[in-house]
């Protein structure tokens, strides 16, 4: 009996495991299957998988004044232990939203769709219907706008200042203004709601004094939400735009040459984003070893360093590449986790009790010829 009860007991430990491990398998494949949003015509489901020990979840975005109190509150409920949801209504439009969950604000782990959110962070974006695509409108605001044109001040509904995209997030502005002292910010899409200034999203004033009529530049970079004007910045002009040329080139994509040496055919062009004369040039390198420089312009009348730049990659990866228009310098920020192809001293070895790292081994005739080696980080002698 006793056997027979210790196999008994064998057959249901093993039942009762196969039953947790299918039970855990079903919560596993139960969350893979949750989706948030759920857009089904203007009903949309917000779908929210917390730990199980989540107190409040609620719902904030664009669609309700980003409000986690009054009358615009949104409350997720449970639908399970683990999944919280809520159901809205929303007009034909493009919004941003995030979970507030016990007070923290996260985005939604279940949708890959996501916006920079203007502090650093991200949002993340939902579409209902099939809204028409509103491009933004970039103005510059002040008490400048009235020496521009305008009938007031500070108006981000103003016409007479709005700013031309050049392309790629850059906008600008010129005009004249008389000797003084004046003050500005940039507004989007001719309200308050979206404003930038020193420091950022909602930042303070930015001044600017003036010695005598002068012809000033504004400019905006709306990716960065960078801020400059031409009384203390000067981009390089277009004609001289910093651009990548190189063994590189091919690789990356940035030029039908073959060998990628000719500044007239590259595309690899970089840009001053953050207006700080650091230009920069991002892209995805394959494995390899590879030579550039920086041109200036599309002919070799300018380039940097002077020797060709060398770079070593061990395995495809996105690097940056930086020139410093006040400095010349040329550099990129790739820091391969692995060895770069550098000696490392800490890895190298002499062993003189070893032919192999020794030829000929033993006494050595005075003017004789001798061979050392050394062992590098793969223990192989060189």
């Amino acid at each position: 009996m006793g056997r027979r009860w210790k196999k008994n007991f064998a057959y249901f430990s093993i039942f009762l495991l196969l039953v947790q491990l299918f039970s855990f398998h079903a919560i596993v494949r139960a969350d893979e299957n949750v989706q948030s949003p759920v857009v089904n015509g203007n009903d949309v489901t917000f779908r929210y998988v917390g730990t199980g020990v989540e107190q409040s979840v609620l719902l904030a975005g664009s669609f309700n004044d980003w409000k986690t109190d009054g009358d615009k509150k949104i409350e997720l409920t449970k639908e399970s232990d683990r999944i919280w949801s809520v159901t809205k209504t929303l007009p034909d439009g493009t919004y941003m939203y995030k979970f507030v969950v016990d007070g923290n604000w996260v985005t939604d782990s279940l949708n890959a769709n996501q916006a920079d959110d203007g502090y650093g962070g991200k949002n993340s974006v939902v579409v209902v219907g099939q809204p028409v695509e509103q491009q933004r409108t970039v103005t510059l605001v002040g008490n400048l706008q009235d020496e521009f044109g305008h009938t007031s001040e500070w108006d981000p509904k103003a016409t007479a200042t709005v700013m031309t995209h050049e392309g790629d997030g850059l906008y600008t502005f010129t005009g004249t203004l008389p000797a003084g002292t004046y003050e500005y910010k940039i507004a989007i899409n001719g309200s308050w709601d979206e404003n930038y200034g020193a420091g950022g999203r909602g930042g303070n004033n930015i001044s600017l004094t003036l010695q005598q009529e002068t012809k000033v530049t504004f400019y905006y970079n709306d990716r960065t939400h960078a801020i400059a004007d031409s009384t203390w910045y000067t981009p390089i002009s277009k004609e001289k735009q910093p651009r990548l040329v190189g063994t590189i080139l091919p690789a990356i994509g940035y030029e039908k040459e073959v060998d990628g040496w000719t500044p007239e055919t590259s595309t690899a062009f970089f840009a001053d984003d953050n207006f700080d004369s650091i230009y920069t040039f991002s892209a995805r390198v394959p494995k390899g070893t590879y030579e550039y420089k920086v041109v200036l312009g599309n002919n070799w009348s300018e380039n940097y360093p002077q020797d060709n730049a060398k770079l070593n990659v061990l395995e495809e990866t996105t690097i940056t590449f930086f020139f410093d228009a006040k400095t010349k310098s040329v550099y990129t920020d790739y820091s391969p986790t692995g060895s770069d192809g550098s000696v490392q001293k800490d890895r190298l070895k002499h062993n003189t009790w070893d032919s192999l790292y020794r030829q000929p081994f033993g006494a050595v005739k005075a003017g004789e010829s001798v061979t050392l080696r050394l062992a590098a980080k793969k223990k192989k002698a060189i």
